[in-house]
Formats: C-alpha cells, structure tokens, sequence
C-alpha cells in the first residue's frame, strides 16, 4: 500500500478530517480546521498532487452562480441559540448538491466576530466585498452509494461524496468518501480513488465517529492529530485542536441573506520532534473562529490580532452549498425540485402547488431579460417573453409564428390619415398596413364617443379579411381573421 495523507471534507462542511496510513496500521483524527490555509493541494505522499475540479468554470464564473442561486433570506435575531441536527444535515448532503469551498489568500481582512457568550444573541456580518478574497474554489458532489464504481463502495454508507484530483503526472484521479449520516453522530467510513493510470486504491478505515448530532452552543470537541513525513514516514509532527462553541446569534453574508448561526473558537497547538524517539515540544499556536449556519455555510479564518469584538483575520475560508448542475462545465442551469415548484421569496413559503415558480415580494419586481430587436433569439420558444429595448421598446411575446407586442395598444402601422368634409358623417379616413397580422390607428385627437363610431374597412391586398378587434378613446385596433399574419394594406374611414 502506498503511504499517504487524505484530507476529507467533512459533511458538515464544518471541518476536515485528516487521516493517515502507513502500511497495515492506520491511525484517524479529526482535524477542526481549515488544513492551515493551505492551496488546496493534497500530498497523499506524492501520489495527488492537486485537489482542484477539472474541466470546472472560473472562478469569477463561479462568484456570480453563486449570487444567483440563492434566494435572499432574513433571519429574525434569535434568543435561544440553534442547534444543527440531522435535518440539517441531511438536506445539505442531498444528491445534486454539492459542496464548494473558497480558498486561497493572505489577504487580511477585518471583521467584529464578537465575544464568547452562550446566552446572548450577537449579530455578525460579513464585509460586502468578501468574495474578492478567494483566488481559487474546491467542489464536492454528492451522490448515492450506488453511483460509486463497482470494486470501489465501501458497506455502510449512506452517502458519498466525489471530488476530481490529480497526480503528480496531471492525470486525472476520481475521489469517493463515504460517511453514514445517523442520528446522534456522522461517520467517515473511508476513502476510494478510481485512478486514470496506476491500480485503484480502497481505503476502508475504521468506523470513527467525527460529530455529535446536534452541534450545538457549549459543545467542546478535542482532536489529535498525527502526520507522517511523507520523505522519512516518520510521526514528526502533532497537532492537538480544541473546538469551542461559544456563541449565537445572526451573520449577514453579502448577496446571500442573513441567517441564524453558531460561533465556535478553535486553540490550535503544533508540537514537533525530530524523530520518533524524542518527545514532542511544542511549536505554535493559533487561534481561529468559524460561523456555521443550519443551511450549510461556513466561515472560517485565522485570528492574528484581535481588540475587543474587532478582530484582523487571515487564511479565510468560505464553503457553501450550490446545485451541482450549475457548476457543470456546459454553463447550463438546470434546477429540480422533485416537482414540487421552485419560490422565490423572503418568508421561506412554499411555492403554490400550481406554480412550477412562484416568485413573491412585497416591494419588487422581476426584471425581464433586456435585448435589442436584432439579438431576439433565432429559434424562440411559443410563449417566449423578452423586453426589447430598441425599435418600439416594450414587451414582446413568441406566439408561434412571430413576436407580438404586449401592450395596450399593438405596434402602429404605417399609416397615412387626414381629416375630411366628405359628405357630413365621415370624420376621419386614411390608409394602413398590417404588421404580421394586426395594427392599431390612433384617432387625430382622444374622442370620447369613441363607442358610436362606425369603421368601415377597405382590402387593398389578399388575406383572410379584416376586423375591429376593439375600439377606445385613442383609435382602433384591426387584426386579420383566422388569426393570419399577414402585412395586407387596406383603407379605412370612420364615421359617426
């Protein structure tokens, strides 16, 4: 077997797992930080070299899916703090989900994370521009078990997460994790890499237990953790992590919304020795904070100086749940439900059972896609809406055969008209043209008899005939029978 070092997103999205191996003999921890800021790559002893997704979208494309996929929610200042249960936890690892994580700055950046306080409420808030501190992401998919490769499934779990690598030689690795998700703990079973060369690797570890369900304020979590050299295989470094969780209240994230969240405070000391025989002496220590929230968020970062509630903070870190289909490399957004209807809302309803969308606000608008005349889609949709915005600017709709205007009047023709004394009963006369099956001719003026008016009508071209299809103050519309849409002229006089 080959030695090497996993770094294992935890389910939670909370932590990560490190677990080591050397030979027969296996030894697992739990890690509760954030892998020491590092980029995101994963020695496994030389064998995978980077942990990043192939054939993934930018990461500038990644920041805008990201605002668009979230319905912007408000959470109300709770007074008792949350508890993330198996609920929770369950709806975060549904299958076409994934986790994506956000990496890669020494930036600093300053935010008020509060004080240690379990019984009263806080409220914390991310700074606007706190995507522009990630250089690079990380994306892991949920799956079912049986999506796993035949050879590779390890027994007991319920679900199993894949995540794309590669080796030293930039060959592609598949990387399956598989955990059982119960109701009172969340265990990581063990880890598969399905490899583009070489022979496929199980490493079917034993069962531990790396979360007590519900997290919750006042738990204190304490981890070991133990990691060979990967040149010598030699345990030459010790890292012992106290996890906190000591603090509730809410946290604003930009773009996103604001929700009910826990604090928790990690004390990370590193003890090193050079070599097996020698104790361990301690190195360092670091003290980091991270906010979790019931719908999958998580922000992390590393404290360098901190005065009062204001800390500076670097090494951040923001993971977040998003549909797999939108991080496809197609570009293409596709979004179930299970047929349930998708809402869009701030009070967290339900979309109405009719709707496959319902979209609710009490003080805004949908902003339909904006284009000009010349970009309208070659090969539209029946029913398809679009506001133009040049050439009669206004709504307009695909009826199957061509684009009609949404308005109370239909586009005007060109029409020719004047005023006239023939005989005494016509008042008005001119001449029009159809524009794919309907006009509108306004009147000189507002006419208020408008509903005692007579229009005679005149076919001056062939079509299916012609028809006043209505009559108001301004004009009168004319469309073609049988639904036509043809550009007929025709002239037309009004009497009353």
């Amino acid at each position: 077997m080959f030695h090497f070092k996993t770094i294992i997103a935890s389910l939670l999205f909370l932590f990560k797992l490190s677990v080591t191996s050397a030979s027969s003999v296996k030894s697992c921890a739990v890690s509760l930080n954030n892998c020491n800021g590092n980029s995101g790559e994963d020695t496994r002893g030389g064998r995978i070299s980077n942990f990043s997704k192939v054939s993934q979208k930018d990461l500038s494309q990644i920041k805008e899916l990201l605002n668009l996929k979230n319905q912007t929610t408000s959470a109300q200042l709770v007074t008792t703090a949350i508890e993330i249960n198996q609920t929770d936890i369950l709806n975060a690892a549904t299958q076409g989900n994934s986790w994506v994580r956000f990496d890669g700055t020494n930036d600093l950046m300053v935010m008020n994370i509060g004080t240690a306080n379990n019984s009263v409420a806080q409220t914390w808030s991310l700074p606007i521009d706190f995507l522009e501190y990630f250089e690079y992401y990380s994306q892991y998919d949920f799956l079912s078990p049986a999506s796993a490769p035949a050879g590779l499934t390890i027994g007991g779990a319920t679900h199993v997460t894949k995540s794309l690598g590669l080796d030293e030689y930039d060959n592609d690795i598949d990387i399956y994790d598989y955990y059982n998700i119960g109701f009172s703990t969340v265990s990581h079973l063990g880890t598969s890499f399905d490899l583009e060369t070489d022979v496929d690797d199980t490493f079917d570890e034993p069962d531990f237990e790396f979360m007590r369900v519900p997290f919750k304020i006042g738990d204190v979590i304490n981890a070991v953790i133990q990691k060979k050299d990967p040149f010598s295989n030699l345990n030459l470094e010790k890292r012992e992590t106290t996890l906190t969780v000591d603090a509730f209240g809410t946290i604003n994230i930009p773009g996103q919304g604001t929700f009910n969240c826990l604090r928790g405070s990690y004390v990370e000391n590193v003890f090193t020795r050079p070599d097996e025989s020698s104790p361990f002496v301690l190195k360092s220590t670091k003290n980091s904070v991270g906010f979790f929230t019931k719908q999958g968020h998580y922000i992390y970062a590393n404290v360098v100086s901190i005065s009062g509630s204001n800390a500076t903070l670097e090494d951040i870190a923001f993971q977040t749940i998003m549909p797999t289909a939108m991080l496809s490399a197609s570009g293409k957004v596709e979004l179930n439900n299970n047929q349930q209807g998708v809402s869009i809302n701030t009070n967290e309803s339900d979309p109405d059972s009719s709707a496959i969308l319902d979209v609710s606000s009490s003080n805004k608008g949908i902003l339909i896609p904006r284009i000009t005349e010349a970009n309208r889609p070659a090969n539209p949709a029946e029913g398809l809406l679009i506001y133009q915005v040049d050439n009669t600017p206004g709504f307009y709709y695909f009826d199957g055969t061509g684009w009609q205007m949404l308005s109370s009047t239909v586009p005007v023709a060109s029409i020719t008209s004047q005023n006239a004394s023939i005989g005494e009963s016509i008042i008005s006369l001119g001449k029009g043209q159809l524009q794919k099956g309907s006009t509108f001719i306004k009147f000189d003026k507002p006419r208020d008899d408008f509903e005692d008016l007579t229009i005679n009508i005149q076919l001056e071209e062939d079509c299916n005939g012609l028809y006043v299809s209505k009559k108001t103050r301004e004009g009168f519309e004319i469309k073609e029978l049988k639904k036509g849409k043809s550009n007929a002229k025709f002239s037309w006089n009004v009497k009353n």
